[in-house]
């Protein structure tokens, strides 16, 4: 997955997916078909447009947040987890990565 916002995307971040190698076009087109109509009911026009390299993941204008709305998004899952009192299970692994990599960056830093 690649985030553009250049002037050729108007300044506006878009999605790109590129498979990793050509060999792997056809697994990255099928998986990429799953994943777009899994999420169809929840963002409805949501494509993926076929482009050179890859495709472009075309986000409809009603799918899309501002910085505002998604910050409060994030802000009111995260009261969510303080008020729970723990993560939700996916997050547990990306959070001990992050540490991980966090503090073992700062070990070799430190040598």
């Amino acid at each position: 997955m690649i985030i553009r916002q250049g002037g050729e995307q108007n300044y506006r971040p878009e999605v790109y997916i590129e498979p990793a190698s050509e060999r792997d076009t056809g697994k990255v087109a099928a998986s990429l078909k799953r994943a777009v109509a899994g999420l169809q009911r929840k963002f409805p026009g949501l494509k993926a447009e076929k482009v050179s390299g890859g495709w472009h993941i075309a986000i409809p204008d009603k799918c899309r947040v501002g910085h505002e709305v998604h910050f409060r998004n994030v802000m009111d899952a995260y009261l969510q987890y303080l008020y729970e009192g723990r993560l939700p299970e996916w997050e547990i692994p990306n959070m001990l990565a992050k540490y991980y990599i966090t503090t073992r960056s700062l070990e070799l830093a430190r040598r």
